[in-house]
């Protein structure tokens, strides 16, 4: 993928990245990207390489290699949905009165579930966070 074909709102990963950044302006020669903790960058492309550097200095560019966009968790209810790959997970009460998370993939859970829907969700919110681009 290239710099040029992102839009605004789109959210990237490229190399080693865990935390998907947030395309903020998309223009032809320059996509600048905002970081999940202010950090501003910008992604250019120079002789068909992907590069990435601190917004303002090039001098110090850096490979920006497997360019991808990642799509969004959106949660209705106690369901969350990802946006580019249609995974679902999903809070559920059992009944013995505990809750447990639902996915169509294996994730390590209490055997019994959660004694709170607090204590899945927020289960749920670091599952999410740790799978950006789904499953």
């Amino acid at each position: 993928m290239k710099p040029d074909e992102l839009e605004e709102g789109d959210r990237v990963l490229f190399g080693d990245r865990k935390v998907p950044l947030e395309v903020d302006e998309a223009g032809e020669d320059r996509v600048l990207v905002n970081g999940p903790q202010g950090g501003e960058y910008v992604l250019y492309t120079e002789d068909d390489t992907v590069l990435v550097s601190s917004k303002g200095d090039r001098r110090y560019s850096s490979l920006a290699d497997d360019l991808r966009t990642t799509g969004r968790w959106s949660r209705e209810g106690d369901k969350w949905t990802h946006t580019k790959t249609g995974e679902k997970v999903c809070l559920e009460r059992t009944e013995a009165g505990f809750w447990r998370i639902e996915t169509g993939f294996s994730i390590d859970q209490p055997m019994y579930g959660y004694r709170s829907k607090e204590d899945a969700e927020t289960e749920a919110k670091n599952l999410l966070e740790s799978h950006p681009e789904g499953v």
